[in-house]
């Protein structure tokens, strides 16, 4: 009978704990603020939200994306664009499944984006680039800093000013690890002020003292500030 009680009460304590440990897996990696339409996981997106590892956002036309990340990141997501995010211990990666993003530098240790199959990073704190991605071609302008470009097959630095144009082998397309693709072709070009994807005004609402002073506006999904 004692241990038959003993029993009972371990698989009471088991039961009880259960939920507790599976909500301790989830891990929250900052902040989301949404102008327009926005999903998360399937899920309208309310203006403002808590973002986790695990989850994928898309954004409809004519919608701006703000994560604003626990290590102090920034990242824009301009419209008809989709990402998932995913976290191995303090570092953040963020997989770029469609359309562009931008990264704002605040923090130590960048964001490693995953786009067609390489990995995109800042060089050092501070910095700031953008990636979008068109079928098997893959774009990083280096807005501010230089970005790092690594895949398969070998790491390209984009110089800061510099746009990246490659495009990557088929491999790259289907996602199954991170670096899986390699470079068929690439070229540094000279960077344009607007950058790709239209991504400036963006970028500078979130390098703002008051970024909520700032707003997005059709058709274009751009962003204004006063």
């Amino acid at each position: 009978m004692i241990a038959k009680g003993f029993l009972v009460g371990c698989l009471s304590v088991v039961l009880a704990c259960a939920p507790m440990s599976s909500a301790g897996t989830t891990s929250a990696v900052g902040q989301m603020q949404t102008k327009g339409t926005a999903e998360i996981n399937g899920t309208p997106a309310s203006p403002e939200s808590t973002i986790f590892a695990g989850d994928r956002i898309s954004t409809e036309k004519d919608t701006t994306v703000y994560l604003a990340l626990s290590g102090g990141e920034q990242v824009l997501l301009p419209g008809e664009s989709k990402a998932l995010l995913r976290r191995a211990d303090s570092q953040v990666t963020i997989r770029l499944e469609r359309g562009a993003l931008a990264v704002v530098g605040n923090a130590s240790t960048s964001v490693v984006v995953e786009a067609n199959g390489a990995r995109i990073r800042a060089s050092q704190a501070g910095s700031i680039f953008e990636v979008a991605i068109h079928d098997r071609r893959l774009e990083v302008f280096a807005r501010k800093g230089a970005a790092l470009v690594e895949a398969a097959d070998r790491t390209v630095a984009v110089p800061e000013g510099k746009r990246l144009d490659a495009t990557m082998s088929p491999s790259a397309q289907q996602g199954v690890a991170p670096a899986s693709g390699s470079f068929e072709t690439f070229m540094l070009l000279t960077g344009v002020a607007a950058g790709i994807a239209g991504l400036a005004m963006g970028i500078a609402a979130i390098t703002r003292p008051n970024p909520n002073d700032c707003k997005a506006v059709s058709p274009s999904g751009q962003v204004t500030c006063p």
